[in-house]
């Protein structure tokens, strides 16, 4: 993961002790036009367009770049000029809206196909095929019954008897060693919050040291998070098994090799 540095060299973090004397008391000559503006006024100011550098939450305060999975973020960009842009809003709840902003921004791979049993195309019969093994062929017919028994009972049954699909997924989080900073992903994978110490942050820590503090915290929490293991319900059950006899039954008939 990439730790970016401050927006402009010529624009100084006000907490980094290694600025000079002159500086401190003198502004240094803007390289950007966003550099001569003025605080923020309040509420949401939207920036003119997220570019390469990743996508910024609605102040301009902090950006976040995401990897090519689209939702793995790989570098933090904090402006040296945070504390104005935020005034009194936390720098966790903007980061944390960098982050989904990303997120809901990024283009999603093509689902998966629900259905991956790799069906004869049959079943039409060639010379050479095996014959149809008949006791087999009314066992699962047998089988079709039952099931279809099974599907009209789970269809009378209210919705709150039926076994709901559950997704069991361990909690991941990463933090910093002294708990400064905390990261927060859900079940998918993505930032769900980012948590920033306010006055550490605000009084204490330079530009450089959030970005870092922050970086490390997001490599705890991805090296923590764990895939989602989901727990099928009655319907998607029933519906695999079903899946599973259609495939044997029709290997059957067309006397093929499954």
């Amino acid at each position: 993961m990439s730790i970016w540095t401050d927006e402009d060299s010529s624009t100084e973090d006000p907490l980094d002790p290694t600025r000079s004397t002159a500086s401190a008391g003198t502004p240094a000559s803007p390289s950007r036009p966003e550099d001569v503006d003025a605080a923020p006024a309040p509420g949401p100011a939207e920036p003119a367009a997220d570019d390469a550098d990743g996508v910024a939450d609605p102040t301009g305060a902090v950006r976040v770049q995401l990897g090519e999975d689209g939702l793995r973020v790989v570098g933090v960009r904090i402006s040296t000029r945070w504390r104005e842009r935020l005034r009194k809003a936390d720098l966790g709840t903007a980061l944390t809206a960098a982050c989904r902003r990303a997120q809901l921004s990024s283009p999603r791979p093509a689902p998966l196909s629900t259905f991956p049993l790799d069906l004869p195309t049959g079943p039409y019969r060639r010379t050479g095929d095996r014959a149809v093994d008949w006791r087999s062929f009314n066992a699962l017919l047998e089988e079709t019954l039952s099931l279809s028994d099974e599907g009209a009972r789970l269809r009378a049954l209210p919705e709150s008897e039926r076994r709901r699909p559950r997704r069991q997924t361990p909690p991941a989080e990463g933090s910093t060693p002294d708990g400064r900073v905390r990261v927060v992903l859900s079940p998918a994978g993505t930032v769900q919050s980012v948590h920033v110490s306010p006055r550490w942050a605000r009084e204490q820590a330079r530009v450089a040291e959030l970005t870092e503090a922050v970086t490390r915290a997001l490599a705890a929490a991805y090296d923590a998070w764990q895939p989602p293991v989901l727990e099928p319900g009655d319907e998607a059950d029933l519906l695999r098994r079903r899946q599973e006899h259609r495939h044997r039954l029709l290997t059957l008939v067309s006397g093929r090799e499954s």
